[in-house]
């Protein structure tokens, strides 16, 4: 699934600095655990009551294409320039702000959720659930770098994971102000951005629930398959209701018939596992094997019952 996410304008209600406009800009980046992309926006003077749009040169976050799996990570940090510095040299801060989410996202513990990689020559995913703050890590360190002496106002973060969802575009909002800092003085800013996904209904990340618009029922997405989901209990154990995506009519026939290929599943109140191999479910009968295919951690939970229409293939023994 392609994913894609741009800073489209910022509302300033109250300024930071007490005597008029402040000169906002945003640093840090966005990964999805291998791929990054580093953001430094140029400086935009604004002040109480006005709406400014980021320059389409400064809008993009992330494009890019996204394996099923996996999610991106945001994480940016909104500054008033207080310290004269050199714009010119933007390009150079944008090669070290890379240079340094690249070191940051290195050294975080791997997934180990996730089996190895096939190829020997492919990283390792890191620990997705560490990746904000590592890109976060990275965006203070770009201010010292490129602010060394007299620093800029700190205004808020951001810190964001997105799953692949079901395709479409949606319209965020980023809010920060003083009262998060405890800073004297105050200041209230919201940024708007945009994440499209674009792509097969199949690459959507596990755990998603969906509801097709005009319809009562919700399903939970694992393997890139459909499982019904019976009751509000089980939405819950899911995330919440806050967490269904409504999706047009007609859209849960685009997602797979069964599982994907090496898809580890059990039911909630069963303790049999399957790998999905060759359309079938077969049961892993050993904790060797279960750790050969990623484990406990890789094991995906699906409403009781919900298992029965998958065919049964031969055990997995060993």
């Amino acid at each position: 699934m392609r994913v894609r996410i741009e800073l489209l304008d910022v509302v300033c209600r109250d300024t930071e600095d007490v005597t008029g406009a402040d000169t906002l800009y945003l640093v840090g980046g966005a990964s999805d655990g291998i791929q990054q992309r580093p953001v430094i926006t140029s400086r935009m003077w604004i002040n109480t009551g006005q709406i400014r749009a980021f320059a389409p040169d400064q809008q993009l976050v992330f494009d890019a294409e996204v394996p099923p799996g996996r999610m991106v990570h945001v994480g940016l940090q909104a500054y008033d320039e207080d310290a004269g510095k050199d714009w010119a040299k933007h390009g150079a801060w944008i090669t070290k702000l890379a240079q340094e989410i690249a070191t940051q996202l290195e050294q975080l513990p791997r997934d180990t959720t996730q089996p190895p990689p096939t190829d020997p020559t492919q990283p390792q995913n890191p620990d997705p659930r560490q990746v904000v703050a590592g890109l976060l890590r990275a965006a203070a360190a770009a201010a010292n770098f490129f602010v060394p002496l007299d620093k800029d106002d700190f205004l808020g973060s951001l810190a964001v994971d997105l799953p692949l969802g079901a395709p479409g575009s949606e319209i965020r909002e980023w809010t920060f102000n003083s009262r998060s800092t405890g800073w004297w003085s105050s200041w209230r800013y919201t940024v708007r951005y945009r994440v499209t996904r674009e792509g097969a209904m199949a690459d959507i990340a596990d755990g998603t629930l969906l509801n097709e618009q005009n319809t009562e029922g919700i399903f939970v997405v694992f393997g890139g398959a459909k499982f019904w989901v019976p009751s509000s209990e089980m939405v819950e154990f899911y995330g919440g209701w806050n967490k269904v995506q409504t999706v047009p009519s007609g859209a849960l026939s685009a997602l797979l018939p069964v599982p994907r290929e090496g898809t580890l599943l059990r039911e909630r109140s069963s303790d049999p596992v399957y790998r999905m191999q060759n359309n079938q479910r077969c049961w892993i009968l050993s904790a060797t094997a279960l750790e050969r295919y990623g484990g406990w951690g890789a094991v995906r939970v699906v409403p009781d019952g919900q298992l029965a229409a998958i065919p049964e293939g031969p055990q997995i023994s060993n």
